[in-house]
């Protein structure tokens, strides 16, 4: 858990210094969940996600 809150912290910060690397990142994830094909296990983990409410909405499970 602790892993997954730092990775997603990184992310977050380099995105916010509009790295290309992090916008092509959440750029792939969004189309990924978007188009159903975003394959996750929901846990504790979401609560750090950035997407939690779009894949919540899709019903990706």
């Amino acid at each position: 858990m602790e892993k997954i809150k730092n990775d997603y912290f990184d992310l977050l910060g380099r995105f916010c210094r509009k790295e290309q690397e992090a916008e092509q990142s959440l750029s792939y994830y969004a189309q990924q969940i978007e188009s159903g094909q975003f394959s996750k296990t929901a846990g504790a983990h979401c609560r750090y996600c950035a997407f939690e409410n779009a894949c919540k909405e899709k019903g990706v499970s």
